[in-house]
């Protein structure tokens, strides 16, 4: 299962204690984040301001739970496909060509 929305690093140890999931933080550039902010006329809570809030909460509760995670960089993640096959075998994960194909056909 795939959980993609920021906001949820507000409640990462709840979320652990759940389900006992792998984490993995895509960090993006702050002026990257703010740009798209921009160009979709989102509210400044969107943009830069928001994920430094997101980003200390993500990192600090995965600190303080003692809890590994994996990060990677959102854009080495769209450029490389060696990153995410790397990032999905670190996962425990083994897709099949097919399935490698086709995510990597979705994110072009």
């Amino acid at each position: 299962m795939l959980i993609k929305h920021a906001l949820l690093a507000l409640l990462v140890p709840q979320i652990d204690k759940v389900c006992s999931p792998q984490f993995v933080l895509v960090t993006r550039p702050l002026d990257q984040i703010d740009r798209t902010r921009l160009r979709r006329k989102w509210h400044a809570t969107c943009g830069q301001a928001g994920a430094l809030v997101i980003y200390s909460a993500a990192f600090s509760n995965l600190t303080d739970m003692e809890r590994g995670y994996h990060t990677v960089a959102f854009g080495e993640f769209l450029r490389s496909a060696a990153t995410r096959l790397a990032l999905a075998s670190s996962l425990g994960l083994d897709p099949q060509a097919s399935q490698v194909e086709a995510a990597d056909s979705w994110l072009r």
